[in-house]
Order: C-alpha cells, then sequence, then structure tokens
C-alpha cells in the first residue's frame, strides 16, 4: 500500500457536492414517477468498482448500501422488486449517512426477478425499555480503532483474491456506532460503547471494539446524516482478536421500530 486515497469517479448520474439537497433522480427501471426526491450523498467520492448485487431490508422497506458500491440499475431494480421505501448510502468524507427516499406509493403487482434477490426481511423487536445509545458517547472508539479498520479494508480491496474469494456478500464500512450489549430479554447488561463497523452483509455484520465481548445479544445504532437513526439488534457469533482489539460476528435478528 502506498497510503493514496482510493480512485473516484464521477458517475453520469452524479450531482453537485452537497451534504443534503434535493434532485431528481434517473428512473433505472422505477419510472420517472416512482423516485421523486432524494437527499444526495457526492457520487464523486464512491470509490469507482465493486457494484451492489443485493440490499439489506427490513420490514419497513429501508435498505442499506454500502460505502464503495457504485449506484447500478440492478441495485433500483432489486428495491423496485422489494418495494424499498428508504436507502441508508455512507458518506467516506462525513463518517455519517444520507438517505435516498423514494415516493410513498409503493408498486402495484407481484414482485419478479429470481430468487437470490428476493432477502428475507427482518422482523421488528421492540425492546422491554428504550436502549441508551447515547450514553455510548461515554465511551468513544479510539481514534487508532477507526485508522485500524480503515487500513485493514483498504489492505482487502487492493488484494484480488480476497475480492474473488471473500467480498462478493460482504461488503466494507469503517464506520463508527453506537452499541448497547443485552441479555435475553433484550434488556440492557452493560454499558453503551462506541465501536467500528467494519464490515456487513446480507444476514449479519462485524464490528472492532477495543475490549473483548462476553454476551450474547447487541444492540447496534447506525446515525443517518439527516437525524434519526438505524436500530437494529443481533447475536454475537464470535469474538476474536484484531491486533490489539476485538473483532466481534454477528448475525442480525431484528429491527428496533
Amino acid at each position: 500500500m502506498n497510503g493514496s486515497p482510493p480512485a473516484h469517479r464521477r458517475l453520469d448520474h452524479s450531482l453537485p457536492t452537497s451534504p443534503v439537497r434535493q434532485a431528481a433522480f434517473p428512473s433505472f427501471g422505477f419510472g420517472s414517477s416512482m423516485i421523486d426526491d432524494y437527499v444526495t450523498i457526492d457520487t464523486n467520492l464512491l470509490p469507482e468498482g465493486a457494484e451492489i448485487h443485493h440490499a439489506m431490508l427490513d420490514s419497513s422497506g429501508e435498505a442499506l448500501l454500502m460505502a464503495g458500491s457504485t449506484l447500478t440499475p440492478r441495485f433500483f431494480v432489486l428495491l423496485r422488486r422489494q418495494v424499498a421505501l428508504q436507502v441508508l448510502v455512507h458518506r467516506e468524507d462525513a463518517e455519517r449517512w444520507g438517505l435516498i427516499v423514494p415516493q410513498r406509493d409503493k408498486p402495484t403487482g407481484q414482485r419478479h426477478g429470481d430468487h437470490q434477490d428476493e432477502l428475507p426481511p427482518l422482523r421488528v423487536i421492540q425492546p422491554p425499555i428504550p436502549l441508551p445509545f447515547a450514553n455510548a458517547n461515554d465511551y468513544p472508539a479510539p481514534r487508532a480503532l477507526l485508522t485500524s479498520v480503515r487500513r485493514h479494508l483498504q489492505e482487502r480491496h487492493d488484494d484480488p483474491p480476497f475480492q474473488e474469494s471473500r467480498q462478493y456478500d460482504r461488503f466494507p464500512v469503517g464506520l463508527v456506532v453506537s452499541i448497547v450489549p443485552l441479555d435475553a430479554d433484550f434488556r440492557p447488561a452493560g454499558d453503551a460503547f462506541q465501536a467500528v463497523l467494519q464490515e456487513l452483509s446480507q444476514g449479519g455484520f462485524s464490528v472492532v471494539n477495543s475490549r473483548a465481548l462476553e454476551i450474547e445479544y447487541l444492540g447496534i445504532e447506525i446515525k443517518p446524516l439527516t437525524g434519526g437513526a438505524s436500530r437494529m439488534i443481533a447475536r454475537v457469533m464470535r469474538c476474536e482478536s484484531f491486533g490489539r482489539f476485538y473483532s466481534v460476528g454477528c448475525r442480525l435478528i431484528g429491527k428496533i421500530p
């Protein structure tokens, strides 16, 4: 690695740089009446290369679009099939998320397309008490942790064998998120803290933390650029060393309304 930033390009549907603005979006199979306005990301900052073939969708129709992904016609056809209501898009420059929001009317008719595109929705889970995600600010993620994760992701991105064998359905993120340890009843089981979301796939994610986790469940909060938050519950499947930190692999089981 030479430390240089990843290559970027201006896509045909790119827009002027702006953290938040509204603009018309090409139909890409939706039809011009299906997508009206959206909160943009700066497409100049999207790394060149990987296409999105799947999206993480929950029961409310929310999808996650990973950093480093190209906005492609195939992705928007998928959104039409899945009746997605909004898409969270990571902005690497701001370390936050933006939204693409189709209009509220859902398309009629049955979904089409091959079975691999039809991902099961996340079930809605309401914890017995509100989870204290805001308290995670008391235990911020060390800057060295974020730097380590992003360096690791860049090294993997530059390794062609990794791209072919492991990266197909795993999308790199490198974003600071809030975590709340949970017990089997989805009640807080420890102090909230910040970690770094390393990768996200169709069924789960991995976070890197400064300490080992000995819990069965955790809540995760991802804050969008425009306010609000996406909150999910996951089951901890593994915890292993990541240099002087710890990588925690999780399987998503539900979305907090």
